[in-house]
């Protein structure tokens, strides 16, 4: 390698050509020696290419479709019920007004299996006191001399608590026949000696006296007062001849 000490320092020029040819020649063999290519050397076709790194973690799946609900499953059933029920509370209606009777012994299923499932869970009602102490019926009656009792409760929780828990096929005949004038099959028979399912001992003739018993005791003086009323008016002409009391 040439001193570049001297008038060398004066000439513009750092390096002369022999001794950049040397230099590359030494690099060459290096470079040889070393197995590396020259920086401006292209890299040969197929070799993997550095790609940016994703971060899988922080990617979020695709929103699932929404599944449709079948409207005839069980659940479906149920939702619209109580859907119905909803709406009649919202307008200050009766708990089934306008419901037909399907949906109103679904609606008492439910609620039985509700009861049901809360009583397994330990939960029991705190006793309040009653303020009706006679425990009178929660609507008002309606005269029907199409009824066989001569008139009908016009609340559905009275027909519940008359009939719903001791005499379920009563209640469901009470429910078709106030929503869809179905005539009333299993009332109390008026007596006939000659015909013995009219006679008290008759199991059928004995749930329906217990049940128009239980029924009467909770009328109030004046709703007593309205059958007697209605019965002598002529409003309902077989009264007298079916039932001991007035």
């Amino acid at each position: 390698m040439i001193d570049k000490a001297g008038i060398r320092s004066l000439i513009a020029i750092d390096n002369m050509p022999e001794e950049i040819a040397e230099q590359n020649k030494a690099r060459a063999e290096v470079m040889a020696r070393l197995n590396v290519k020259p920086e401006n050397t292209l890299p040969a076709a197929g070799k993997e290419l550095d790609m940016p790194k994703i971060n899988f973690d922080v990617l979020k799946p695709a929103a699932a479709a929404p599944v449709k609900e079948d409207p005839y499953s069980d659940a479906a059933i149920k939702k619209d019920v109580q859907n119905k029920i909803a709406k009649n509370r919202a307008k200050g209606r009766d708990r089934y007004a306008g419901m037909s009777k399907n949906d109103v012994v679904i609606a008492e299923i439910m609620k039985d299996e509700a009861e049901v499932k809360l009583k397994n869970m330990g939960y029991n009602k705190k006793a309040v006191p009653a303020k009706n102490k006679k425990n009178f019926l929660r609507g008002s009656i309606e005269v029907d001399p199409n009824h066989p009792d001569g008139f009908r409760l016009t609340d559905d929780q009275d027909l519940y608590d008359i009939y719903g828990k001791d005499d379920t096929i009563r209640y469901i005949q009470e429910m078709a026949y106030k929503y869809d004038d179905v005539p009333i099959k299993d009332a109390v028979k008026p007596f006939d000696q000659y015909n013995k399912a009219t006679y008290p001992s008759d199991p059928a003739q004995q749930a329906a006296l217990r049940s128009y018993e239980k029924l009467y005791n909770r009328l109030t003086p004046l709703q007593k007062k309205q059958i007697v009323n209605a019965k002598n008016g002529g409003l309902i002409s077989n009264y007298k001849k079916q039932f001991r009391k007035p």
